[in-house]
């Protein structure tokens, strides 16, 4: 909370207007948390790291025998 974005109660309208104030209200924080959720999307989400970690998911299924002809 705080860092990449803004953590609200869920079912919670009045919480989430005001975090959305708070950030419209604050240009420095809504740019330090706008680069930091792209620097964490580039990070986790790039294709490289997701082609990795799903053909860590398909080895785990081949050697666990998971896989049918």
């Amino acid at each position: 909370d705080g860092e990449s974005g803004v953590l609200v109660p869920p079912s919670d309208p009045f919480q989430l207007s005001s975090a959305l104030r708070r950030v419209l209200k604050e240009p420095g924080l809504a740019s330090r948390l706008g680069d930091e959720g792209r620097r964490i999307a580039m990070e986790e989400f790039n294709s490289e790291r997701q082609v990795a970690k799903l053909m860590k998911i398909y080895d785990r299924v081949l050697r666990a025998g998971g896989a049918s002809d």
